[in-house]
Parts: C-alpha cells; sequence; structure tokens
C-alpha cells in the first residue's frame, strides 16, 4: 500500500479533530479563563477582559495555522508531498490528545499558549514553507 493512500485520510481526518477542538474552546472558554486565577482570587472585569481577548487570540492564530493547511492541504500543494504530510500528521497528533485532556480537565488558558507555540507555529511554518516552495517552482 502506497504510503499516500494511508496518509491523507488520517491527515484529513486529525486536521478535522484539530479543528473541531479549538472551536469548542473557542465557544466555551470561560471556564478556561477562570480557571487561570487562583479561586480565592475575584477577578475584576477589566482582568477577565484581559484574559478572555489573550485567549481569543491565541485560539485566532490556531485557526490561523489550521486555515493554512488546509488550505495548502486541499490545494493539493502538500497532500501528496510525503515529508510534509508526515510533518503535519505528527504535529496533529500530538496537539489532539493534549487538547483533549486540556478541554476534559478545564486547564488554565495561560497552557494554551504552549500549545499554540509548539503545535501551531510549526504547523504554520510547515504548510507555508511546502505551499510557498510549490507555488515558487516553474
Amino acid at each position: 500500500m502506497r504510503f499516500e493512500r494511508v496518509v491523507v485520510p488520517t491527515r484529513f481526518l486529525l486536521m478535522l479533530a484539530h479543528l473541531i477542538q479549538v472551536l469548542h474552546l473557542l465557544i466555551q472558554r470561560t471556564p478556561h479563563t477562570q480557571a487561570a486565577h487562583d479561586q480565592d482570587d475575584l477577578l475584576s472585569t477589566v482582568t477577565m477582559a484581559k484574559l478572555d481577548s489573550q485567549f481569543v487570540g491565541m485560539l485566532s492564530f490556531s485557526l490561523l495555522a489550521l486555515a493554512m493547511a488546509a488550505i495548502s492541504f486541499f490545494s493539493g500543494y502538500t497532500m501528496f508531498n510525503g515529508s510534509a504530510s508526515f510533518a503535519c500528521v505528527m504535529l496533529h497528533l500530538a496537539v489532539s490528545p493534549a487538547l483533549s485532556y486540556f478541554i476534559a480537565a478545564r486547564r488554565p488558558s495561560d497552557l494554551y499558549f504552549y500549545f499554540s507555540l509548539f503545535i501551531d507555529t510549526p504547523l504554520l511554518t510547515v504548510t507555508a514553507v511546502y505551499t510557498i516552495s510549490r507555488c515558487l517552482q516553474p
């Protein structure tokens, strides 16, 4: 069996799972924002608004990385490229269990920064590099 016959559907399903998890976090972000501080500390509306806007910014960056991955995938630039597909599958595979735990355990929103830093930044970089290099080929 060819590598692409396995990787393409796997990559699509993992990308879809990552998207659903990020959208779920975007819709249900209040418990994660409230968990960012101790229970004894009463959050003012200014602090809550600041934490909420930071969390929305990180989730928007994740959506940007997912959009870039989807565009490069559906346009065919990285769909059948073995190394790009493998890198994207590994990144999506790394983030899915972590985000599932993040959602289930209602972890603080400031921890999401590390998911964004170590998963979404390489994902955006891999897809951008392969897409740009493919577009520049004659």
